[in-house]
């Protein structure tokens, strides 16, 4: 049997199972009548059943081990069938044999002759949140093979990312390990989804959008929703419908998805393409407590008045009290209330900030680095010369890690020409004047720069000491800029 052959009929038995029942799958798969099919399956279903854990589930809480209580005896059942140390490894993982997992998965790598990024997300990211010491047992491990630069951050970063709480913690971990790693696939999908949670929506997507369509944490129809809803939060609403309409073309069950969409297609004045999408919606009763209400206020913002008391008076779920109102408004004709944001949020994080110390200084540079952006994002001119934030496909002026270190705020003039930002909360920085100048130095010689590019430093900071202004005025390349909060009451 050829190689063509073989794939066609694996995949022409793919097609006719489904992942919901992996253990009927398993079962299929041993039967087969066809021994070298049979292995092939074998090997495949049991990566299958890998990638479908590692892409679904975050990490293994009590409630996704219950989960994968259907799942685990499949792996365990094709697994006794071939004698792959790796496979036999996540085996025992899951059936909670720790000391048989780690001397498995130490006989596993020594037999390989070199470790990289590829192998550590095919193999690694399965056991997210392991046992205690897994972690640092598996550091052990590659640091005593030939391994490539930047792999013992990159575990780091897996583990954070996996088993930590702490957003803040992990995304420190992630953006160190990246500085090793700066083309690293899987440290960028980390921090696409550390950032949405942050909802820092301009950062996550520069990572979406360097990672294209390949994604080793994330479905690709998930990926898709979190982009829709960054661009949607930053008021772009086109690049919103495009990544919505990407997402219902791979899954178009996706929770939320058709929804959302309706609704962009609401505020973006299609109406008629929201009316077709939200009565799909209706029909295979998608999320009626939204698509409901969503429906009948178009209808009413059409002027379609009589369809949208009749849809009203036989709806599924029950009509909210804004959308009565505002029916009410139009048989009125009284002014029409604006549509109220009826989208759903999978997931989000929090982020709370609690001020301290002198009052004339920012409470953490992240608040002085938000306040910034949005100054730039909104056109001021904060520094004298007209400035925008940094943007391309794949990367975005904050938190931009380059080897020699990571911005702040990296910005443009109209020109092209770079702007380095630099920002401190308060003076304790003797240091802030020699970093910009390394940043300086690294952007003229990287593939920043044009024939025609200069690049400049700004450094914002409370207090600035003397030390550091005497070496700025004899810069021609670095200025310094002091900002001060104050509060004066009005008498």
């Amino acid at each position: 049997m050829t190689d063509a052959e073989l794939n066609k009929k694996c995949d022409n038995f793919w097609a006719s199972c489904s992942e919901l029942n992996w253990d009927k799958t398993a079962v299929k798969i041993l039967n087969y009548d066809n021994s070298e099919i049979r292995d092939e399956l074998i090997y495949e279903g049991m990566n299958r059943i890998i990638d479908f854990i590692i892409l679904v589930y975050w990490n293994y809480s009590e409630e996704v081990l219950n989960e994968l209580i259907d799942v685990i005896p499949a792996f365990t059942m094709l697994s006794k069938s071939q004698d792959s140390l790796y496979f036999k490894s996540v085996e025992a993982f899951f059936n909670k044999k720790y000391n048989q997992c780690k001397e498995l998965l130490k006989e596993f790598i020594e037999a390989k002759d070199n470790i990289d990024e590829f192998f550590i997300s095919e193999h690694f990211q399965i056991f997210k949140n392991a046992f205690n010491g897994f972690w640092d047992y598996a550091k052990e491990l590659i640091t005593s093979k030939n391994h490539a630069e930047g792999t013992i951050e990159l575990l780091s970063a897996i583990e954070a990312f996996y088993s930590s709480d702490n957003c803040i913690e992990s995304e420190e971990i992630c953006l160190h390990s990246l500085q090793k790693n700066p083309d690293s696939f899987l440290i960028k999908a980390f921090l696409a989804q550390i950032y949405y949670y942050k909802k820092k929506w301009r950062i996550a997507i520069s990572y979406f959008e360097s990672l294209g369509d390949f994604n080793p944490t994330l479905l690709l129809d998930t990926q898709y929703f979190m982009m829709a809803w960054c661009y949607d939060k930053i008021k772009d609403n086109q690049q919103a419908i495009k990544s919505y309409i990407s997402c219902i073309k791979i899954n178009p069950n996706y929770p939320y998805a058709k929804n959302n969409l309706a609704y962009l297609y609401y505020k973006t004045k299609q109406f008629q393409k929201s009316l077709h999408l939200y009565k799909e919606c209706i029909d295979e009763k998608i999320d009626l407590d939204f698509t409901c209400n969503g429906y009948a206020y178009t209808l009413i913002s059409v002027g379609k008045i009589q369809d949208a008391e009749n849809f009203i008076s036989t709806s599924p779920v029950k009509i909210r009290s804004y959308v009565l109102k505002k029916l009410e408004s139009a048989k009125n004709k009284s002014i029409i209330p604006e549509l109220k944001e009826e989208k759903t949020v999978i997931a989000s994080g929090k982020q709370k900030y609690s001020p301290k110390g002198k009052l004339e200084q920012f409470s953490s540079e992240k608040l002085l680095e938000d306040e910034l952006e949005n100054r730039l994002i909104n056109g001021s001119n904060i520094f004298g010369v007209p400035l925008k934030m940094y943007k391309r496909k794949g990367e975005y002026g904050r938190q931009l890690v380059i080897p020699v270190g990571r911005l702040d705020l990296l910005a443009e003039d109209a020109e092209g020409n770079l702007y380095i930002i630099e920002l401190k909360k308060d003076s304790g920085y003797d240091d802030a004047f020699e970093q910009i100048q390394l940043y300086i130095d690294w952007f003229r010689k990287s593939k920043y720069c044009k024939k025609n590019t200069k690049v400049f430093g700004i450094i914002c900071l409370n207090t600035p000491p003397k030390k550091l202004i005497d070496k700025v005025k004899k810069s021609r390349d670095i200025r310094l800029f002091e900002y001060s909060i104050s509060y004066s009451e009005i008498k």
